[in-house]
């Protein structure tokens, strides 16, 4: 996943005309060496598996036309030059405004020498990697997650804050960076209660919790009751916790006028629900 980063190097080097020292470039092997150690027995192990499954992509059968298409492309261009702006849950129009704004300042701030960018190798770094990173997955003849894209966007975030920190040194830059987080702030506390805390769709702990008392409500104390799931796979996790909290523990089988259903979501019996908790409902004996 971050292979390419190897490459981003290989081409500053030359670039920048500065190769480390040894021992720099000694350390660096071994730090890099240490964390995948386990790949690396894997890999001895298992007579180079996964490299050799990597030269068959690269020298395999060459792709259709279409698999290396403009729409691919701008997919991953778009995916990592928006992404900024939703980690801070902006809505701007045209998306890549942010981070237009960011490589524009780093631009000019190369261009005057200004601070830490007077090197011009942030700017370098910032630059080489969005189009390693997006050439480097364009051309790998496999499918690429999202995830794989992690690093550039990082690196664009984290450029993006040190940009804000050279604004806060300047008066009017000050108050402007307390208006833009103080307005991030505010929608960001707007999406969570809205979006998430008052959705009705959602299906969190608290919810089951309320339907868990609703049962403790109903059913009177030492007499044997049975809850049954209507869920997808895998959504009923957290009920048995709740009903240990509250001392009630329902019965392995099936018993005879006190049958519990909780259904999630709602929606698969949607009909039937006598009472309901975000996207979680319960249907009475």
């Amino acid at each position: 996943m971050l292979f390419p980063f190897y490459l981003v190097f290989l081409i500053l080097f030359p670039i920048k005309r500065k190769l480390a020292n040894f021992k720099t470039i000694f350390l660096s092997i071994i730090a890099f060496s240490a964390p995948i150690t386990p790949l690396i027995l894997f890999e001895f192990l298992h007579n180079f598996l996964e490299v050799k499954r990597l030269f068959e992509l690269i020298t395999g059968p060459k792709l259709p036309s279409t698999a290396l298409s403009l729409t691919k492309l701008l997919k991953y261009t778009n995916l990592v030059i928006n992404e900024p702006q939703n980690i801070l849950g902006l809505s701007l129009n045209p998306p890549v405004l942010l981070s237009g704004l960011l490589l524009l300042m780093m631009v000019i701030f190369t261009l005057k020498r200004v601070s830490f960018w007077k090197e011009s190798f942030h700017f370098l770094m910032l630059l080489i990697t969005l189009l390693v990173f997006i050439l480097y997955y364009f051309f790998l003849p496999v499918h690429v997650p999202e995830y794989y894209f992690i690093a550039p966007i990082v690196l664009l975030f984290f450029y993006f804050s040190g940009v804000l920190g050279f604004w806060t040194t300047r008066p009017l830059g000050k108050i402007g960076v307390i208006v833009f987080l103080t307005w991030v702030t505010i929608l960001n506390i707007q999406t969570l209660y809205f979006a998430k805390w008052s959705n009705p769709s959602l299906i969190t702990l608290a919810h089951k919790d309320t339907i868990v008392k609703a049962i403790v409500r109903e059913q009177p104390q030492g007499e044997k009751f049975f809850v049954s799931y209507l869920n997808l796979p895998g959504w009923n996790f957290g009920f048995d916790y709740f009903f240990k909290l509250y001392d009630y523990k329902p019965e392995d089988k099936g018993v005879e006028n006190a049958i519990y259903t909780i259904v999630i979501p709602k929606s698969l019996s949607i009909d039937s629900i006598d009472i309901s908790s975000g996207n979680v409902g319960l249907i009475l004996p």
